[in-house]
């Protein structure tokens, strides 16, 4: 794609020593930047580039393969310990970089469940580089994890799910007491959400995600500058063995996570996207969190037939954002 007044370009950033795949894509170079954090950890984004071509009208757009994740991975695996503080550091880097590469005091900060972690820990160490601060699937900590398997097995069981019903009953709390109790747990929550009655027998949820995969499934148009030639993943961007890897390495520290213990003080504007129907990151506790923080300026906002990854709903995600950011001036 041409970008006249703007950029496209795929690179690989020095992060702690090692080389992360990094894209840079916007139509005008005087939109602001937008850094989008993915989650997982381990679920790489940069891939699904195409899916927000729109976003790309309105912001300089930045994806990043962190480490465990995407053509980072495949390009050097094994890169060491992946702890949140690492991902937070490399993620403080890469800023410092765009700041100097795209000749800019601060950028916009989003991310997406497992990412919004490591977000709201950046935005915390270094506010002065952030414009704001958006949260979408945005974790809270284990109360989150609690909350969220009630509610599935509420759902089992007004769809009569025995099965479900008996596998989301014999799991404990986090921590979990072994990373098979932590997949079923994901797997369950995921599905039995996603099953909410329909007239039609198919959720907006399930259509959109049919689409999304199918578009995914497309032979990207040349040149891709989006992908990491030679270190290419699945045309998805995810790698299944890559990223149940990155999720067991991480999963003590990150299921064990607060967001309370970073404080309820944050010096830059926060504003949380939930999909309504999202289980494993509950609306109750996100609409919790941000109505007790202080804030520059603060809102939240559901986002209706979403589930946990509200990125199948990006065109009512990007109208949120920028509904929300023009507040800002």
């Amino acid at each position: 794609m041409e970008f006249p007044a703007g950029i496209d370009d795929g690179e690989w950033v020095n992060l702690s020593g090692i080389p992360n795949w990094v894209t840079i894509r916007g139509h005008d170079l005087r939109n602001p930047v937008l850094l989008f954090l993915h989650g997982g950890p381990g679920a790489a984004m940069s891939r699904q580039a195409p899916i927000l071509s729109d976003w790309e009208h309105h912001f300089t757009l930045v994806q990043w393969d962190q480490l465990g994740a995407g053509s980072t991975a495949v390009k050097t695996p094994g890169a060491g310990p992946l702890t949140l503080n690492r991902f937070v550091a490399d993620g403080l880097s890469l800023v410092a970089y765009l700041r100097d590469r795209l000749q800019v005091d601060r950028i916009l900060l989003l991310g997406i469940s497992a990412g919004s972690m490591i977000g709201v820990e950046m935005i915390q160490r270094h506010p002065d580089w952030f414009t704001a601060y958006i949260g979408t699937a945005q974790a809270v900590g284990r109360r989150g994890a609690a909350v969220g398997t009630a509610l599935a097995l509420e759902r089992a069981r007004s769809l009569g799910d025995a099965a479900a019903i008996a596998a989301l009953e014999a799991l404990e709390p986090p921590p979990f007491r072994s990373f098979t109790d932590f997949l079923t747990r994901q797997r369950l929550v995921h599905s039995v959400a996603m099953r909410h009655l329909s007239p039609t027998g198919v959720t907006e949820e399930q259509r959109r995600t049919a689409e999304f995969e199918a578009r995914m499934a497309q032979k990207p148009a040349m040149p891709a500058h989006y992908i990491a030639h030679g270190y290419e993943t699945a045309p998805s961007g995810i790698d299944i063995e890559t990223t149940l890897a990155t999720l067991k390495a991480t999963l003590e520290e990150f299921w064990a996570w607060e967001i309370r213990d970073l404080g309820r003080t944050f010096a830059v504007p926060v504003f949380v996207f939930q999909g309504e129907n999202d289980f494993n990151t509950p609306v109750s506790c996100a609409r919790e969190w941000v109505g007790e923080i202080r804030a520059p300026a603060k809102a939240f906002a559901l986002i209706p037939d979403s589930g946990h990854n509200t990125l199948i709903f990006h065109p009512e995600l990007l109208a949120l954002l920028r509904q929300h950011l023009s507040t800002l001036g």
